[in-house]
């Protein structure tokens, strides 16, 4: 009877720690998007810079930018 009950309380011990690992994954990505907006809307590009690969480019529907424009 003992061990049904430890082998639940185990499962039921390791999904909460799996949310909070996932939890706490999301809230850091999360914050990098905001960062990432922010340096957008400040115009920042040496930390924009390493984040787009040198030949990436900004496709919209009025025009289309390069990595270095």
């Amino acid at each position: 009877m003992k061990a049904p009950i430890l082998g639940l309380f185990l499962v039921i011990i390791s999904a909460q720690w799996s949310f909070a690992q996932n939890s706490k994954t999301e809230q850091e990505l999360i914050n990098l998007s905001k960062e990432k907006w922010q340096w957008m809307a400040d115009k920042n590009v040496d930390k924009l810079e390493p984040l787009f690969h040198d030949e990436s480019k900004f496709v919209h529907m009025s025009a289309t930018w390069k990595k270095d424009e």
